[in-house]
């Protein structure tokens, strides 16, 4: 939860364009910003990139959000980029 807090306050402070930036930067990229900018331990950069790989991806898949938890009711509002 300590991280998520982190993450949720990173997130929400990046405007439309460096969100957009996020899902076209290399993963690694990524991981070692996480690492060196923000102190994200390891195993939740992994878990983090997946994720955010995923929701690149989602469109593709042809599922629709159910929102079946508040973190996933979250996760689907504020990782839009638009």
């Amino acid at each position: 939860e300590q991280y998520g807090a982190r993450f949720v306050e990173w997130w929400m402070g990046l405007d439309v364009k460096e969100r957009k930036r996020c899902f076209q930067m290399p993963k690694e990229e990524l991981r070692v910003m996480f690492s060196t900018v923000y102190d994200f331990k390891t195993a939740y950069q992994v878990v983090l990139c997946s994720v955010l790989e995923q929701v690149e991806f989602f469109p593709q898949t042809g599922y629709k959000a159910d929102g079946a938890t508040d973190c996933e009711i979250f996760l689907d509002e504020h990782m839009k980029t638009q």
